[in-house]
């Protein structure tokens, strides 16, 4: 099973996950072996750090520095943050990019089945395609995490990709 990240840009001054426990919960995982221990009570637990996060990630958002955000929006570097902080609480998660809109959110697997989690970009930005402006004074609370179940299958092959 594959549970790579979206990755493409980061936010200046942030770190990637530690990828060496990342690419052995993939190898766990790829064995079988891979505990789904987390609940929805965890996930939910860290809303407030989520939130945090896109804080931090809005926050840096200089829609001038073309070299880093080139006219588009900030939903996959919020989303990156998020499977990265998941990851970082011992939740399976990758970003996923909607096929109904210009998005990215994120896929999280726990002992109860497969999660969405999203700050919804209506919320920080406005725009489509790949020209997105910064809505102005925007503060991110722990409500505006959304956490939806998709399937009651932590491994359920319509959201988990198999490797070739």
């Amino acid at each position: 099973m594959s549970y790579k990240s979206g990755r493409n840009r980061r936010v200046p001054g942030h770190f990637p996950v530690d990828l060496f426990a990342q690419a052995d919960a993939f190898r766990k995982q790829a064995e079988g072996d891979q505990e789904f221990n987390k609940t929805l009570e965890t996930l939910v637990a860290l809303r407030p750090a989520i939130a945090a996060l896109a804080q931090e990630t809005y926050d840096a958002w200089d829609e001038d520095n073309t070299d880093v955000y080139a006219g588009g929006g900030i939903c996959h570097l919020i989303a990156d943050e998020i499977a990265d902080a998941l990851w970082e609480a011992g939740i399976p998660a990758r970003t996923i990019s909607s096929n109904f809109e210009q998005h990215v959110y994120i896929l999280a697997q726990l002992a109860t089945g497969v999660y969405e989690v999203d700050v919804h970009h209506s919320l920080y930005e406005t725009g489509g395609g790949f020209c997105w402006k910064k809505l102005p004074d925007v503060k991110f609370y722990p409500e505006d995490v959304t956490i939806s179940q998709l399937s009651h299958d932590p491994e359920d092959p319509d959201y988990i990709e198999d490797e070739p």
